[in-house]
């Protein structure tokens, strides 16, 4: 009983953790990297594709603009990662019951130099970042991953508008 209390509020509410709109500042372009893996490393294949093309027509709807992986340089972009892992939860007498518990995570990594004497470092950090955690049934498991998927990317859009709607922030 206890647990299910439990599962109840961390389904409720998503975690911020590293939020900071300000960090997606003049990031021009992202990449999209999805990825999925189940109980021992099961992955879901199908579910995967269907994440990627939901973030990546979702951000193009935005008019943020995606790049291919080997068009990525660093340079004022962006590599939004979107990962899903998710376990069997519940058993009944040695069988699964079809209940599974996962988490959801959207991070926006970039490059950002640290200045130490006369060098410049690059490192490659997490800059934004939210995740939310869960419980869903066998059955609507995939409905709710990609529902869940696009809430936490629109609060990954709307911070980004946030600070770049300004013509100066547009490249030329």
């Amino acid at each position: 009983m206890l647990l299910g209390i439990v599962l109840a509020v961390i389904i409720a509410v998503p975690s911020m953790s590293m939020a900071d709109k300000e960090s997606l500042r003049g990031i021009q372009a992202v990449t999209v990297n999805v990825q999925e893996s189940g109980e021992y490393g099961k992955p879901n294949t199908m579910l995967e594709k269907q994440i990627r093309t939901d973030v990546e027509l979702r951000l193009r709807m935005a008019t943020i603009k995606v790049i291919p992986d080997q068009e990525w340089t660093g340079d004022r972009q962006g590599d939004l990662d979107v990962t899903i892992k998710w376990i069997e939860a519940n058993y009944k007498n040695g069988s699964p019951t079809g209940e599974y518990v996962f988490s959801i995570s959207i991070t926006l990594y970039m490059y950002v130099y640290a200045v130490w004497d006369t060098l410049m470092i690059p490192r490659y950090v997490g800059a934004w970042d939210t995740q939310f955690y869960g419980n869903a049934g066998a059955s609507e498991f995939n409905e709710n991953t990609r529902k869940l998927v696009k809430d936490l990317l629109d609060m990954f859009i709307n911070d980004y508008l946030a600070v770049n709607t300004k013509e100066e922030d547009k490249e030329p």
